[in-house]
């Protein structure tokens, strides 16, 4: 079985000797950008990056083609090596080479001035991924109704300990908070009913180093290894969760944000399966899994993680 990883650990001279094999292309420059490899050729500049998660690579790559047929264009191609492989295998892991996006950064986390445009370039993306036939999915790519089910593990587990004895103040005051949490966003779900939006193929790695803003205000999204299909709901609460909690969940940005990517003026109390994805969000169903197994710690990242989540209720609080 290949061993995969994120970073490309090889040395520069080694990932030059290995584009230049398997591509037609001569290397001018290479130098190590976070996890990949920023390769300067002859023909243009690309990334050099390890395979994590990606051995569907030719589905992905499907999806990509899909994309840019469909003239969404602010996504990075995948290269293809000279035997038309997308792959390259070499000392027991995989590696790809992809299009390095020119004249574009990353979102600036301390400002809101992209939101907007963010929430236009996620809802096309979305709208052309969500017709692609159901049978083409990979299976480990198909994560319907797995957040529904983990919340409804989560309140089995709930009922469980509701008489449990705890031992700290710190105990008593976790498990109340996520008592009234799990059971908030179980309230909506039954009150609201199913997500107003069609499933799509979502990108699911919406933190800032993935959202690119060119000088025409366009933002481009890059690294679709975590591609999965779900209510689209998972992509803007994860872009929501890294990038709002920095900013105490400032109402008018968030109605911005959801306006431009519905098309019309829309706030979160508009969207209340959104609300209850927040409400119990990935994170914190894997912390009261953590508690719920006496593994959570008394330490300064679960108070501040408790405490960014506290910040979060005045969204829901009347």
């Amino acid at each position: 079985m290949l061993k995969i990883h994120v970073d490309v650990k090889l040395p520069a001279s080694r990932v030059k000797e290995l584009v230049e094999y398997h591509y037609t292309l001569i290397v001018k420059s290479i130098s190590k950008v976070r996890a990949a490899y920023r390769v300067e050729t002859d023909q243009g500049v690309f990334a050099f990056k390890n395979a994590y998660k990606l051995q569907d690579i030719d589905f992905i790559e499907k999806m990509i083609q899909t994309l840019h047929r469909q003239g969404f264009h602010r996504i990075p191609k995948i290269i293809f090596c000279k035997d038309h492989r997308r792959l390259i295998s070499y000392a027991k892991e995989l590696y790809y080479l992809e299009e390095w996006l020119p004249n574009v950064t990353e979102v600036n986390r301390n400002k809101m001035n992209w939101l907007t445009p963010a929430g236009e370039t996620l809802s096309e993306y979305h709208q052309i991924l969500a017709k692609i036939p159901l049978d083409i999915i990979p299976k480990q790519r198909d994560s319907t109704g797995k957040w529904e089910a983990k919340l409804q593990k989560s309140l089995r587990r709930l009922q469980k300990i509701c008489k449990r004895t705890f031992r700290t103040d710190w105990e008593q005051t976790l498990y109340s908070f996520f008592h009234d949490r799990l059971l908030y966003a179980q309230n909506l779900l039954e009150s609201s009913g199913p997500s107003p939006f069609s499933p799509t193929l979502c990108h699911g790695s919406l933190h800032h180093e993935n959202i690119m803003i060119d000088p025409s205000n366009k933002v481009w999204l890059i690294d679709y290894e975590r591609m999965t299909w779900e209510d689209p709901t998972k992509d803007l609460a994860q872009l929501m969760e890294y990038h709002f909690p920095s900013h105490d969940w400032p109402k008018a940005p968030i109605e911005e944000f959801l306006s431009s990517y519905c098309g019309t003026s829309v706030g979160l109390d508009d969207i209340p399966y959104l609300k209850a994805r927040l409400a119990a969000s990935s994170k914190l169903l894997r912390n009261f899994r953590a508690f719920y197994q006496g593994e959570i710690e008394y330490d300064m990242q679960t108070i501040n993680w408790l405490k960014k989540e506290r910040a979060k209720e005045h969204l829901w609080s009347r």
